[in-house]
């Protein structure tokens, strides 16, 4: 397959996907890393930041999906548009379901936009 010329939010979110239904728990795991950066990072305009405060000051982490949602900007709130959907489980831990576009509508509540979830874990995992 050749190289592709430009990605759209749709292309990643088809692709992560695809990455669930192949290992969900890679991607469980995947998404939840977060990896410490420096102040530098955390002040791109794009890029997704978690911020944390320690005894020792602030602490700023970043993750697969704050990297893939600064290609593709923010919102007012500085918040991406794609986001992994989770499920509870009886253990009381969440596991990545699947991912999908958010978009706000006029009212102010979030709305997929578009998804191609795999399918949900088996009830016994729930």
């Amino acid at each position: 397959m050749p190289y592709k010329k430009s990605v759209t939010m749709k292309d990643v979110v088809s692709l992560l996907n695809d990455c669930v239904k192949r290992d969900r728990e890679c991607m469980d795991k995947l998404v939840n890393t977060r990896v410490v950066c420096n102040k530098k990072l955390a002040n791109h305009n794009t890029v997704q930041i978690k911020r944390s405060k320690n005894k020792k000051g602030i602490i700023y982490e970043v993750g697969l999906l704050g990297i893939l949602n600064g290609l593709f900007g923010v919102d007012e709130t500085g918040w991406g548009a794609i986001s992994a959907n989770s499920v509870l489980l009886k253990n009381g831990k969440e596991k990545v379901e699947g991912f999908v576009i958010l978009k706000e509508n006029t009212f102010g509540n979030v709305i997929k936009l578009y998804t191609n979830y795999p399918k949900p874990f088996k009830k016994s995992l729930l």
